[in-house]
């Protein structure tokens, strides 16, 4: 029960992906080629796969990928051992790339960036969504404002709740993240699915954001700067 439970939250994510690239796009091409980066235990990338030619999920555990090839069978979906910093296809040969939830835990995500554009097709797209740096609650270890504390601070306030030795997180602000994007044009949809989080199936994670919807697109720029995660369309043009 607890697994198909997380499995149904996964599903959850991989419907708010496959929604906002057919939004950008109108519609999937049947014929393209999928990367998601740390695909983890599989089950987003199995759902992704229905709507691609190839499907790649990326892992650096083969215990876990082991376990994914038993579990997921889906007509163009594979499973293979590597990261986003070194991924192993040629150059300009992919049309979608999948980076959810890796950039905060990349030592250097300038690489990972640079990688992801090296392996995109021109014109080809990113889908991205990674947590703020400026959320109140951090998103990993549920503490209120980890995230904005310098780093050995950050340390001592782990040991402290007894959550770990170390802030091992490295999350970016909304600024620091569009500078991280520097040459994809940007289109930001993170205040989007707060607004409409049944469009995208995430109401069950912003079931108390629901006054947002009603405050003016002006002003939600401001609140843009606090929000637990972003969600962005990354073009190479």
């Amino acid at each position: 029960m607890v697994w198909k439970k997380r499995y149904e939250t996964r599903q959850n994510k991989a419907h708010k992906i496959i929604t906002i690239l057919k939004d950008h796009l109108s519609d999937l091409n049947q014929d393209w080629i999928c990367i998601d980066i740390g695909c983890g235990s599989g089950e987003i990338t199995s759902e992704l796969a229905q709507n691609f030619k190839c499907t790649m999920g990326l892992e650096t555990k083969m215990d876990t990928l082991r376990k994914n090839r038993q579990r997921h069978h889906t007509d163009g979906l594979f499973f293979i051992q590597a990261d986003g910093v070194n991924i192993p296809v040629a150059d300009e040969s992919i049309d979608t790339i999948i980076c959810a939830q890796v950039y905060e835990h990349v030592s250097d995500a300038q690489k990972l960036v640079n990688e992801i554009w090296k392996k995109l097709k021109p014109n080809g797209v990113c889908f991205f969504s990674g947590p703020n740096k400026w959320t109140p609650l951090e998103e990993h270890y549920w503490l209120p404002f980890l995230s904005w504390l310098p780093r050995k601070a950050a340390n001592i306030y782990m040991r402290l709740f007894k959550r770990g030795n170390e802030y091992d997180i490295k999350p970016m602000s909304y600024w620091g993240l569009r500078k991280l994007f520097t040459g994809f044009h940007i289109i930001d949809y993170s205040t989007e699915v707060i607004r409409k989080p049944k469009k995208y199936s995430m109401d069950q994670f912003y079931t108390g954001f629901g006054i947002i919807s009603r405050i003016p697109r002006p002003l939600l720029r401001l609140i843009t700067l606090f929000i637990p995660n972003f969600n962005f369309i990354l073009v190479k043009q």
